[in-house]
């Protein structure tokens, strides 16, 4: 799984959309969470971008906008892997920090609801104080999880991009791919963390 923001789905030169580009690059299906559209305030759609290897049973789209501020939203999708069912939430959260603390209060409300199965939550929730309201409240229902240091790309040192993952201890190992070819790829280096899932 690949969560990704700010994707642009204007048309490349070769007359396919960015989105597009990246699911046929890599082979995985590409579930789009737009949040800024063409022609309502952009000039193409943008916003979220989940990329799977695995089969995607359900797609479910949360609404994180705030009156004011930057459309932002969650994507929402149950994935098959081995063992079952994975509940996958890639989210973007804003600049502010009223605007993340209504967005964290909201998408933990959605999260509420009962689903057995195991979760992950991830993607740029642009806190970087460790110890504001918002990532309190994440930390109180996902529990701890280490934040290594993925912004600027150049020089890493604020911990902007996170994941966290339900049931507690089933994600093994998070870490900031630094290397030649993601520092000039985007101003945050990618962040990757390994699950051992019940089941395999």
């Amino acid at each position: 799984m690949v969560a990704l923001q700010e994707v642009d789905a204007s048309p490349l030169g070769r007359g396919t959309f960015q989105m597009d580009y990246l699911a046929e690059a890599t082979g995985y299906t590409a579930i789009p969470g737009t949040t800024i559209y063409a022609g309502s305030g952009g000039d193409c759609d943008f916003g979220n971008v989940l990329l799977s290897a695995y089969p995607v049973t359900a797609v479910r789209h949360i609404d994180l906008s705030i009156d004011g501020y930057e459309p932002r939203g969650a994507i929402d999708a149950d994935v098959r892997v081995a063992g079952g069912l994975l509940r996958v939430v890639a989210t973007h959260l804003g600049l502010r920090h009223r605007e993340r603390a209504a967005q964290v209060r909201r998408l933990l409300g959605a999260l509420e609801e009962a689903y057995p199965r195991p979760l992950v939550l991830l993607g740029d929730i642009n806190e970087w104080w460790p110890w504001s309201r918002s990532l309190r409240r994440l930390r109180e229902r996902f529990g701890p999880s280490p934040a290594p240091p993925a912004f600027p790309a150049a020089s890493p040192v604020l911990a902007l991009d996170r994941i966290w993952a339900r049931p507690r201890g089933v994600l093994r190992k998070i870490w900031a791919v630094r290397s030649p070819a993601t520092r000039p790829a985007s101003d945050h280096l990618p962040v990757m963390g390994c699950l051992d899932l019940p089941g395999g």
